[in-house]
């Protein structure tokens, strides 16, 4: 098995782009949107998973990898929820 340091980086590199989606679609200024942003949001955290489960796929990640990706997930939930929140209060 080849180092799987470069994949890691890509994996948390990958999770840094869809935590900064994330973050993105709740702060949309569409009237409205909380529908969209409801419904956004988890398939965008769904596909992040999806994509850094196969991307690890055959390799055994680090625990900073493993972290990252617990964080982002938990991290993108509560800053979109506190955008969402923000924005219906």
């Amino acid at each position: 098995m080849s180092n799987p340091t470069p994949l890691n980086r890509r994996a948390r590199g990958l999770i840094l782009d869809f935590a900064l989606g994330a973050a993105l679609l709740a702060l949309l200024p569409i009237p409205y949107s909380m529908v969209l942003k409801i419904i956004g949001l988890p398939v965008l955290l769904a596909l992040m998973a999806k994509r850094v489960i196969r991307l690890w796929q055959g390799y055994k990640p680090d625990t900073v990898a493993k972290l990252s990706l617990l964080v982002s997930l938990a991290g993108a939930v509560l800053l979109g929820g506190w955008f969402i929140l923000g924005e219906s209060l």
